[in-house]
């Protein structure tokens, strides 16, 4: 990368005595020897240059500034900031011992310094090597007598600094050495050295290796379908002896190589496969066998070294890893050439085995690939429009005819597509199932295409559709439900006189079907019209038992004319139930408030003597299911009962109003009565609850429920009861009005047989009366 170009030519004047080459050379050295940039200032290039001229001033025309200057100018500063190793520093300066050789020997360990430090990451490589060669260029200053010489000299000198211990040699490169990196380097040979023995594992890691660039080199191919769609396919790569099967979307490529097959056992096998067969074979030649398995033998080696010497804790060490790491980087990068070259070597060939060539692999993948789709999906042509978006636009909008968006005028289900899925249909199938066989080989139809035949033979009546178990109208396809609803083929067609026999059924369920509707969304609505007037027409006791409607959700299940057909079918019985549903419906609207009014009634009346019969009679009517009989058994069951109720709540009533108006009269007849004003008497009447009896409503059965509501008879006995106890404390609160210390007693109640008895409960009265006398005036309750 730093090589002479022709743009040279336009600097070497001013460049003189560095050539542009050098110079390039410096600024990649400058970059990774000086981290902080302190060398790289201008004023220390510039410093650098200076002595350069100065040393070379007055040498002939010719002379040019050796790249390893650099390193003499450098030096203390590498030392400083820890860059150069002072073991290192102090082995190079040692090498000069004021000779010829010695001083070369200097130069040449200093240049490998500064070649090793450059960087040779991938983007950062200038493919400068520490080889003799190379190392020979770049020593050279006298441009007219140095090379042949130093060409002759640098190998000499190299082997005799490794004989020495000063340098390693690492295939064709050389590099400083030091005790640590001895100690690293002698593990590194010896892994090498087992790591040849271990071929099977080479060849396994050669095969993963190969695969890796493979799938790396095709994976953004793509395969694309020339037709209308441009529809995109994929490559499935295949590796091992075993020949894949078509089965699937995409294209498999079936690959091997030189290493576990041969170019001659590729070709037959494609040959055998036939020229019908999508397969693309691939062979990878050996390309540099012998290179390639020393580079995963480098690679291996030096990762093992890495691993088992882990991490240094000195400066020495770390440099030793550091080279090793450049090792191993560089075996990586060395491999991954020689395989890329396999890779871009490979041969490809078609079903029946003609070769298929090209500049690049990729583009031979391609050609290959396409010729596949077309052997693979024979039957694309079919569904190759672009419009099938707006096929299923139309479709959920209840269009009669969606495929006229792809310039299909004819009947839909004679349309290629839609004639190839009516028939794998039959009897019944899943949208899932269908999407996956047109989605594969011979078709390889795209969804949207599969998804838009569907929803127009949909539309068309031609197949019937149920998700989730229940029918799906037309136009109501949802093409997120296709995957999991049930399709099925139709074969029935309605006639327009079947039309007409289907609006007049529906009104008999009052559903108005008009000629521009859609009889199958006018079915469902009669279906649940026919189910509301059936459970309209039966239920709980004493109602029928409601009537059996299983046919009618059977019919529902089906879709389409197959459920227009089925309700044709039955349609005398349905008009017939249809009529006694809805005269049964309107019966029990009747008679049911009648009966919850018996109902209640009984509840009031179950003590009264007389209800058993009535209540008698309407278990039967109950147990029965007698509700809707043709005679009416309720009515008189309400009337009798209404009758005994009415008279015993009258009857209560009069009697409480007879006791409350003799307590009354007793009331204002008593001496402290007499004494109280209106407002004390009012006031007294009102803390003891006494009020007038009102009046009671029984004329009409729903007062007389509502009057038993309100005061249940059970209540008018106790409200009578209640009523001296009421009066008597009315008196006693009156007399404590007057006489503050009038106290209330109550005489104690008993059985007396004989007149001693009376004799002495009159004396134990006698006693509790004076004992009370002493406190105040008694009133006696």
């Amino acid at each position: 990368r730093i090589a002479s170009t022709s743009k040279d030519r336009n600097i070497i004047v001013e460049d003189y005595p560095l050539l542009p080459t050098r110079r390039r050379f410096w600024e990649y050295v400058f970059r990774a020897v000086d981290p902080t940039g302190t060398s790289g200032m201008l004023r220390s290039q510039l410093r650098i240059i200076h002595d350069a001229l100065q040393e070379l001033a007055e040498q002939p025309l010719g002379t040019v500034v050796p790249a390893d200057f650099m390193f003499e100018q450098l030096q203390p500063n590498l030392v400083q900031q820890g860059i150069l190793l002072r073991e290192l520093d102090e082995t190079i300066r040692k090498l000069d011992d004021n000779t010829p050789e010695g001083k070369l020997k200097r130069r040449i360990c200093g240049l490998i310094f500064l070649v090793r430090k450059i960087p040779r990451e991938a983007g950062f490589d200038i493919g400068i090597r520490a080889t003799p060669e190379m190392l020979a260029d770049l020593l050279i200053s006298d441009l007219r007598n140095d090379g042949s010489d130093l060409r002759k000299q640098v190998p000499l000198l190299l082997d005799q600094l490794v004989e020495d211990g000063i340098l390693l040699k690492d295939e064709s490169e050389y590099n400083l050495q030091t005790k640590e990196y001895s100690d690293w380097d002698r593990e590194y040979r010896n892994r090498l050295s087992r790591f040849k023995e271990k071929t099977a594992e080479v060849h396994s890691k050669r095969n993963a290796f190969l695969r890796a660039a493979a799938e790396k080199a095709l994976k953004n191919v793509q395969l694309v379908h020339e037709g209308e769609r441009r529809e995109k396919r994929r490559l499935e790569l295949f590796f091992g002896e075993e020949q894949p099967t078509v089965n699937d979307e995409t294209v498999p490529m079936w690959i091997r190589d030189h290493y576990n097959s041969s170019d001659k056992a590729v070709v037959e096998s494609a040959r055998a496969a036939g020229v019908d067969s999508p397969i693309v074979f691939v062979f990878l030649p050996s390309g540099n066998a012998t290179g390639l398995t020393l580079q995963i033998e480098r690679f291996e080696s030096a990762v093992g070294t890495i691993q088992i010497k882990g991490e240094p804790t000195t400066p020495e060490g770390e440099e030793a890893k550091k080279a090793m790491i450049a090792r191993r980087d560089e075996a990586a990068r060395n491999r991954d050439e020689l395989i890329l070259e396999i890779i871009d070597s490979a041969k490809i060939f078609k079903g029946g085995g003609a070769e298929v060539n090209g500049i690049t692999m990729e583009q031979k993948i391609v050609d290959a690939g396409n010729a596949s789709l077309v052997r693979m999906f024979p039957d694309f042509k079919d569904a190759d429009y672009k419009n099938w978006p707006v096929v299923i636009t139309r479709a959920k909008a209840n269009d009669d005819t969606p495929l006229q968006a792809i310039k299909w005028t004819e009947e839909t289900k004679a349309h290629p597509v839609c004639k190839a899925i009516l028939k794998e249909i039959g009897s019944g199938a899943e949208g899932r199932e269908l999407h996956k066989k047109f989605g594969a080989p011979p078709y390889g139809w795209p969804q949207d295409a599969v998804d838009g035949a569907l929803m127009a033979l949909h539309n068309a009546g031609d197949v019937s559709v149920r998700y989730s178990g229940e029918a799906v109208p037309a136009g109501k396809l949802d093409q997120t439900k296709i995957k999991k609803s049930e399709f099925r083929q139709v074969t029935r067609v309605i006639s327009a006189r079947e039309k007409l026999a289907l609006r007049g059924l529906f009104q008999e369920a009052g559903v108005s079907a008009k000629q521009s509707d859609d009889l199958e969304d006018k079915s469902s609505e009669f279906i649940e019209a026919m189910l509301t007037l059936a459970s309209r027409a039966g239920g709980e006791s004493p109602l029928p038992t409601q009537p059996d409607t299983q046919s009618l959700i059977d019919i529902r299940n089906h879709a389409g004319n197959e459920r227009l057909g089925k309700l044709l079918e039955q349609e005398a019985e349905l008009k017939k139930v249809a009529k006694q549903w809805t005269e049964l419906g309107e019966l029990a609207s009747k008679r049911l408030p009648l009966w919850k009014t018996l109902e209640r009634m009984l509840r009031h009346a179950a003590s009264l003597p007389g209800v058993d019969e009535i209540q008698s009679s309407a278990e039967g009517i109950r147990t029965n299911r007698l509700l809707l009989d043709t005679s009416d058994h309720v009515s008189g069951l309400v009337k009798k009962c209404a009758e005994l109720l009415r008279v015993s709540v009258t009857t209560s009533h009069g009697a409480m109003k007879s006791i409350q108006e003799d307590q009354l009269v007793s009331l204002t007849k008593s001496d402290v009565w007499g004494k109280l004003n209106a407002d004390q008497q009012a006031s007294v009447l009102g803390s003891n609850g006494i009020t007038d009896v009102s009046p009671i409503k029984v004329g009409t059965d729903e007062e007389l429920i509502r009057t038993l509501d309100s005061i249940p008879l059970s209540s008018w006995a106790d409200k009578t009861a209640a009523l001296p106890g009421r009066f008597s404390a009315a008196l006693a609160q009156g007399g404590k009005m007057l006489e503050p210390k009038l106290q209330q007693v109550r005489l104690s109640s008993g059985t007396l047989k004989t007149p001693d008895e009376v004799k002495q409960w009159l004396s134990e009265q006698e006693s509790m009366l004076i004992g009370k006398l002493k406190t105040g005036p008694v009133i006696v309750a």
